[in-house]
Order: structure tokens, then sequence, then C-alpha cells
């Protein structure tokens, strides 16, 4: 993948935020691998960022060129605030929300996610994608990346490759 323009997502815990080494270990990955820092986003969860000290490393991540993801957003100990003080490249729309979007239904609060995401100038990505109803309904509404089950399920790397080569039936 060294040479697409595909990113890579991780989810991180608050452990490994915690770990002094793990910074380095990080950065030594993506150069022993010729990953190019700006094409992995780490996604934290939005308790992780009343943590102490946890702000100190986002930031060093940042610096790095890393991006960052607030996942699960809205789930947890919510609070906008987040957006403004910790600096966050997308928010991902947690499924529980995007389940909400039924036919001949609408979704206010995915519509209202979106429209704030967008006005933060944030990539926008939504999770546990299961009908084309609710691709349609989240295309439709501006967001700018979709996961779920729909679109693929997990796959040995092998497999995902090979689809990467396949001109897509969707």
């Amino acid at each position: 993948l060294r040479d697409s323009d595909l990113t890579l997502s991780v989810n991180v815990s608050v452990q490994q935020l915690h770990d002094d080494a793990f910074i380095t270990t990080l950065t030594h990955l993506l150069d022993r691998h010729g990953f190019a820092p700006h094409r992995l986003i780490l996604e934290v969860v939005e308790s992780l960022l009343v943590t102490p000290g946890v702000a100190s490393r986002l930031n060093a991540l940042r610096a790095l060129g890393i991006r960052l993801a607030l996942d699960d957003f809205g789930t947890g100990y919510s609070s906008l605030r987040y957006l403004q003080d910790f600096q966050v490249d997308e928010i991902k729309i947690d499924k529980i929300f995007v389940d909400a979007i039924k036919e001949r239904q609408d979704a206010p609060l995915v519509r209202s996610i979106i429209a704030l995401g967008k006005a933060l100038e944030l990539r926008v990505v939504a999770e546990g994608i299961e009908s084309a109803f609710q691709q349609d309904y989240l295309v439709t509404n501006g967001v700018d990346f979709l996961q779920g089950y729909y679109l693929a399920r997990p796959e040995p790397v092998d497999a995902f490759l090979r689809r990467l080569d396949t001109p897509s039936r969707r």
C-alpha cells in the first residue's frame, strides 16, 4: 500500500497513549515501512480526551503529521468543547446513529452531526452501513467516507488487495 493513496485508521487506547515508548515506536514503524505519517489516522474515543496527559501526546502525534479522528462521536462523554479544544481531522458517526436511518424516515441527529463536521471543516465518516438506503442517505447528506458490512466484510489482506485491483461493482 506504500504507493497508494489509501489511509490506515487504527484505534488507540489510553494505555497506548500513556506508554512513554508509544510515539517513538510508532515513528520507527512509519519510517521502517515507508508509510507517510499523514496517511495514518489514529482513532480516539471522546472519553480519552479528558484523561490527564493525553492532550500533550495527541499534540505530539499531530506534530509528526499523523491525523486524529474522534471515534464513536456522540456516544460517550460528548462535549462540543472537545472539537474546539482538541485538533482532530475527522469525526466518526457511530453505528447507533446510522441504525436510525430507515426508509421513509429522516435522521435529524445524523444530519446535524454531518453539518457540524462540515462547519468545522472536518472529514465526516459514518460507520456501520448495512443497506443501500443508508449509504444513499449519508452520501446525499455529505458524508465523506463510509464503513460497514454493506460495503465490505473483514477479510484477509490478500483478498483485500485483490479487491483493490478489481473494478467496483457498486
